[in-house]
């Protein structure tokens, strides 16, 4: 598995991470998905609605059913979600959190690592053990 993403959509997302810090930022990935390659087209700023925004994110759901109706008509798909990790010395690895939040396991995770101006990017896919358990997988970035 890998993802596409061009530069336009990492420097909307990017300019999304600096203006939410030193908050965590989220946000989804809208686009396609072709044989093993997910195909980045949009991305969509969301509001971080976690009771701690400082250290967790969470996506509304009602946004997520807006955004897949919006984008259906189109033939795009929400292909994955993105969100920063501030100041965090996980960086763009996942947190435990992340890793017990997987929901769909159809979707990529986008993580930004973000410390002042230095920004760090790592997309990952879950992976299902045979003990329904998950983990994140690093997939390439193209």
């Amino acid at each position: 598995m890998n993802i596409v993403l061009p530069n336009s959509i990492r420097n909307n997302i990017y300019n999304y991470v600096k203006k939410e810090y030193p908050k965590e930022c989220c946000g989804l990935l809208i686009g396609q998905k072709n044989n093993n390659v997910l195909i980045c087209k949009e991305s969509v700023n969301t509001k971080n609605i976690a009771r701690n925004p400082y250290l967790f994110f969470e996506i509304d759901n009602q946004e997520i059913i807006n955004i897949q109706k919006l984008y259906r008509k189109n033939k795009f798909y929400i292909i994955g979600h993105y969100h920063s990790h501030p100041n965090s010395e996980l960086r763009s690895e996942p947190s435990q959190k992340d890793i017990e939040s997987i929901f769909d396991r159809n979707l990529c995770w986008l993580i930004i690592g973000i410390n002042g101006n230095a920004i760090e990017l790592s997309a990952y896919f879950p992976i299902k053990y045979k003990n329904n358990s998950y983990n994140l997988r690093k997939i390439n970035i193209n």
